[in-house]
């Protein structure tokens, strides 16, 4: 086609055009699911997987145990009342369960905003 012939093809059926690409759309949210994000790997089909499937036998051969994903929804903006809260949620954690790990956000907050900016604000370090 030459472009003027392309262009006048989508003006004159534009508006045919436009409820189709609608319908599309329309399709393709009816038919798709939102994802959602748990921490959790049980949702996938790793049974499958080599790699999950490598973790769970390393696991098992070094006494790997349940993981626990823990949310935290602050109540404050402060930043630094936050972390404070969550190392002390760790440090009640690791005394009732002195086996356990924890991997946490918390850590890496002196390397990521303490330096730069004393007082951040939640929305800016989770930014």
């Amino acid at each position: 086609m030459r472009p003027h012939r392309t262009a006048a093809f989508l003006a004159r059926y534009r508006v045919a055009l436009f409820l189709g690409a609608l319908a599309l759309l329309g399709a393709g949210m009816a038919f798709t699911q939102l994802p959602r994000f748990t921490g959790s790997l049980r949702g996938f089909d790793l049974r499958e997987n080599h790699f999950y499937a490598t973790k769970l036998y390393t696991d098992s051969l070094f006494g790997g145990g349940t993981t626990v994903y823990v949310t935290i929804t602050p109540t404050s903006p402060d930043i630094r009342e936050v972390i404070a809260g969550v190392r002390a949620l760790e440090e009640r954690i690791a005394t009732a369960y002195p086996d356990a790990s924890l991997v946490s956000l918390s850590r890496y907050y002196q390397f990521v905003y303490a330096p730069a900016n004393p007082s951040p604000s939640l929305e800016q370090f989770l930014a």
